[in-house]
């Protein structure tokens, strides 16, 4: 394509790199549908494209539907036309100008369809790349350049006639660069854009079809005269005005966007550059701008904002009157809002009232909205009264409309005009209604209202959802308080049993000792036995209360299995004797010499499943096997007993449930066992199962996870007490052990079994007693301490010895807790109050010498 420029007395004024500059995309043609010319941008995005080539060997029309060939074309030569670039697949929209009819000759000046912005770069394209005007699409700033030089060429030409001879060379680059105007012109008049060219002072001199497409005035009408004098409006921002003005005194470009009003009095939004053109002197000509109809994507931002404000208040509010001057807040500015209120009614209410409010700080409106507030608002009562009775919000233009109402009889005085209410709406319900006052102009597009009613739903959810998280707080606290009375109960009860149970197992073991006939021994081993069963269902009470409220805690010691099976079966030796039966067990090898876990409830669970195959077995043996494979460690009894049916194997680990009702009354028991054993291996990250058949015994197998120790780890079972000890009678060398007990019966019995192991004892019956005696017996090696006592508690006690009350003594002093309270936070108090160690009532001798040991009192 020959390179072209247009002269005006000997100076360039349009020429081929302008043309290039204003339309990089653009792509021409000859006669034969080949390439003559193209952009310098389009080759970055086409690299196939060069001349020669055909077009329909690089492009795919879309629309319209066809083959590139010179009749489509020219039949189309008035269409947007949309194609493929074959090879990329990316979209473009072209105009279509015949730069040679008769040949069927053209150009697209094309522009590639992007999406998104950066789908520019994604396809190694920059800014400058596009037109000075319009980055993506209308590349027009150039155009007016063009066009202006066009009318000037014109005027030229005509000039030029009466010196033809003498200017025929110059006459004929003219012609030629008045048809390259021509084509210019004829794109900026089928652009969509406005292109509006002022002189100098900005007074309009030629305005495309598409600026009167917009603003409603014609080229005729706006000649001659300032946009700003016309276009403009009471809603036009005045400071955006006042930086147009400073620009354009100042002979600089400027963009904006702009609200201006159309000759039927319509609003609208553009988006606006002005640029100043000069000529080559550098002097001020002219001013081009090119306008850009933005009128929608306001209408989206201002929508989206409104959402957009609304969830973020939605979710960071934590009551309805927070959540609802935001609300009336950010929806105020948005749509041009002076006063907002938000009306609510209780459950049940006949009337709304003003529970929150927003006005402009600028402004004041105390008196309408105290009229307001003294006001109760009734279903179908004016415009926010109907909105309640209909659900759907709704505008009213003039508040006189409503004149009846008092209210808006004040906000038409002080200047309110329009009005918007949005009904708060939850489970078909309406709770209130938001209300708007000041608003001069609300969109009438669905999208919007939609969007308002959304949000007063999501007023209405939100509503609902702090009710319902209200009512959810005073169950939480109801049940922690029905717990805490539980626990308290469990407790005490607790405490009040085992205090007397204490003494009867105690007393019963201490009779035992002595010369008795057979009779008494056997009335004596039932009371024993009678004992150690009612210790035992107290046992399991509060392990299953303390699983079900979560304040069990699972330890991690390393621990001997074989000590551990070994100590269990001993355990279970004398009833399973008794009974005839052969109770047996096998460690495999494949269990670690220790492993970690809790042993006390590891123990747990073993004796008890062990238990349970003695109590339903009547002849036969029990067997107990162990063996650790996969990562886990298992363990198996095995009985000849009754057994069960096995579709009843899952309600024996329920709470209260056994595999047949009648088995509770021929065995006994509370049915907690098994149901303590699933759960504590839940808690260990271990499992339960269970096999039989009536009549030929059952299968208890349960596993954990087989955690390892080293060498240097350390066993956390004990070996085994000899009862003997009780009769040497030497232990104790005579050192001084205080007890502190306020119940006779319990003092008595530990009294006894101290003196049996040498020791010598002191009984006082409250703390205040105790520290009376120790001022007196400063060589006292150690005091078991009772926690609830008349006068002075134990905690009391133990904190004042601590602090020095009886000199240093009292500060190191042994002390041990002696309690009928076993729940974990019993055992915290104890250590909290500075005890050393905790021996639980009904405790065991093993257990006492345990505690003596640890204490350094025994060997």
């Amino acid at each position: 394509m020959k390179r072209t420029s247009i002269s005006k007395g000997g100076r360039s004024w349009l020429n081929h790199d302008a043309f290039v500059s204003a339309f990089p995309f653009f792509i021409s043609w000859d006669q034969d549908l080949r390439v003559t010319e193209f952009g310098p941008s389009l080759i970055k995005i086409c690299p196939d494209v060069g001349t020669g080539v055909l077009l329909s060997d690089l492009f795919e029309l879309k629309r319209p539907e066809g083959d590139f060939e010179g009749g489509l074309t020219v039949a189309n030569q008035h269409t947007l036309f949309l194609f493929h670039h074959i090879a990329s697949r990316l979209l473009f929209r072209a105009q279509l100008i015949l730069t040679d009819q008769a040949n069927k000759a053209g150009m697209f000046l094309a522009s590639p369809w992007f999406n998104r912005p950066e789908e520019v770069t994604g396809n190694g394209l920059q800014l400058h790349d596009f037109a000075l005007h319009d980055p993506i699409v209308d590349l027009l700033q150039l155009v007016q350049n063009h066009q202006a030089a066009a009318d000037e060429l014109k005027a030229l030409a005509s000039s030029l006639t009466t010196e033809r001879t003498k200017l025929r060379e110059a006459n004929k680059r003219l012609q030629q660069q008045e048809r390259e105007s021509n084509k210019l012109a004829l794109v900026a008049a089928r652009t969509d854009n406005a292109v509006v060219v002022t002189d100098a002072h900005g007074r309009v001199e030629w305005a495309n079809e598409a600026f009167t497409r917009i603003t409603g005035y014609t080229l005729e009408e706006a000649r001659g005269r300032k946009p700003g004098t016309f276009l403009q409006g009471p809603d036009t921002d005045p400071e955006t005005v006042k930086q147009i003005h400073q620009a354009l005194s100042a002979e600089e470009g400027i963009s904006f966007e702009i609200l201006n009003y159309a000759k039927d009095g319509s609003s609208y939004w553009l988006s606006i550059e002005i640029q100043p053109m000069r000529d080559d002197e550098g002097r001020l000509t002219n001013f081009m701008a090119i306008e850009r109809d933005v009128t929608l994507r306001r209408a989206e931002d201002r929508r989206q904002a409104i959402q957009n404000a609304s969830a973020l208040i939605f979710s960071s509010a934590g009551s309805v009157q927070q959540a609802g001057v935001e609300i009336l807040h950010k929806i105020s500015l948005q749509l041009g809002g002076k006063v907002g209120l938000l009306w609510m009614r209780g459950p049940g209410d006949a009337s709304m009232r003003v529970v929150e409010s927003w006005h402009d700080p600028l402004l004041d409106f105390r008196e309408f909205l105290e009229t307001s507030r003294s006001e109760a608002l009734r279903s179908g009562n004016g415009l926010s009264g109907k909105v309640w009775q209909s659900g759907r919000p709704s505008w009213l233009a003039d508040l006189s409309v409503d004149a009846d109402i008092g209210r808006m009889r004040v906000a038409s005085g002080m200047g309110l005009s329009g009005c918007l209410a949005v009904p708060i709406v939850s489970n078909q319900q309406t709770l209130g209604v938001f209300e708007f006052l000041g608003v001069k102009q609300v969109d009438a597009d669905e999208s919007l209202w939609g969007i308002l009613s959304g949000i007063g739903s999501q007023m209405g959810q939100f509503v609902a959802r702090l009710k319902a998280e209200e009512d959810l707080r005073e169950a939480k606290e109801l049940a922690e308080r029905a717990n805490e009375a539980k626990s308290l109960f469990l407790a005490m009860m607790s405490h009040e049993i085992r205090t007397p149970l204490n003494g009867i197992l105690g007393f019963t073991s201490l009779l035992q000792d002595t010369p008795l006939s057979s009779l008494q021994e056997e009335y004596l081993q039932t009371i024993r036995n009678s004992g150690d069963i009612l210790l035992h269902i107290i046992n399991d009470v509060l392990d299953f209360s303390r699983i079900e409220s979560g304040g069990l805690q699972i330890e991690h010691i390393a621990f001997r299995p074989l000590v551990m099976v070994t100590e269990t079966m001993e355990l279970h030796g004398p009833s399973a004797h008794s009974k005839g039966l052969a109770l047996n067990y096998e460690v495999d090898a494949s269990v670690p010499e220790q492993v970690m876990g809790d042993v006390a409830r590891i123990r747990q669970i073993l004796i008890n499943i062990v238990a349970n195959a003695i109590k339903f077995t009547e002849k036969g043996s029990v067997h107990t096997r162990v063996w650790a494979e996969d990562g886990k460690l298992f363990f198996e009894v095995r009985d000849s007993g009754i057994g069960f049916k096995q579709e009843q194997a899952a309600s024996l680990f329920k709470p209260f449930q056994q595999a047949d009702a009648s088995t509770t009354r021929r065995f006994g028991g509370t049915g907690l066992g098994l149901a303590i054993c699933h759960r504590l291996l839940d808690l260990m990250g271990g499992g339960i199962q269970a096999e039989s058949t009536p009549g030929a015994g059952s299968v208890f197998r349960f596993h954990l996870p087989l955690l390892k120790v080293g060498h240097d780890g350390r066993p956390g079972s004990q070996p085994s007490v000899n009862g003997n000890l009780l009769q040497s009678g030497n232990e104790g060398n005579g050192q001084t052990i205080l007890i502190v007990e306020d119940n006779l019966v319990n003092a008595r019995l530990l009294k006894i079994l101290l003196t049996k192991l040498g020791y010598r004892v002191i009984v006082a019956e409250n703390g205040l007693v105790a520290i009376g005696v120790l001022h007196e017996t400063p060589e006292c090696a150690a005091i078991f301490m009772d926690m609830r006592m008349p006068v002075m508690d134990g905690a009391e006690t133990t904190r004042r010895l601590r602090v020095g009350e009886v000199g240093d003594r009292g500060k190191d002093i042994p002390i041990i807790a002696l309690t009928a309270s076993v729940l974990p936070d019993d055992q915290k108090a104890c250590a909290d109050a500075g005890m050393d160690h905790y021996l639980a009532k009904p405790f065991q001798l093993e257990e006492l010498l345990s505690v003596l040991r640890k204490i350094g009192l025994l060997a």
